[in-house]
């Protein structure tokens, strides 16, 4: 599963770098100004990184391998995007006075179809280098 972590990794970053240099970051500072981290905190973002492929892997690649299905990952990458990034941009409105709600619809599609993609093109990629199944662990 190292392979596919560092493929999801690669696949997620040049997407969300692609979308947040073209997209994102001028709608960002159009809404929240100045409040925006400048420059921002990279060790926070690549936890956030690691955290979220690890459970891309465990969520859609894993089950999308087991099934042979692509499709079957990018279902479920699409399922824990839609509740990953809802979290983020729905926890943002409710707790800060001034969060635009113009960014929670946008932030909750972006995190569905990265997560999708992500995972659709990681099984796909996994499956192509002979990996078709989830390692089996031994039972205790």
């Amino acid at each position: 599963m190292i392979r596919s972590f560092v493929v999801a990794a690669v696949v997620m970053l040049v997407l969300d770098s692609v979308w947040l240099l073209a997209v994102a970051s001028p709608l960002y500072r159009a809404e929240l100004g100045d409040r925006i981290a400048s420059p921002p905190d990279l060790v926070a973002g690549a936890l956030f990184y690691v955290v979220y492929v690890g459970a891309l892997l465990w969520f859609a690649v894993r089950p999308g391998l087991k099934d042979g299905s692509a499709r079957v990952a990018a279902i479920n990458g699409a399922v824990l995007g839609l509740a990953a990034y809802a979290t983020w941009a729905l926890t943002n409105r409710a707790v800060l006075s001034d969060w635009p709600w113009a960014l929670v619809p946008l932030d909750v599609a972006w995190g569905t179809v990265l997560s999708a993609v992500t995972a659709a093109v990681t099984t796909t990629l996994s499956r192509r280098w002979g990996r078709t199944s989830p390692p089996v662990r031994p039972t205790a």
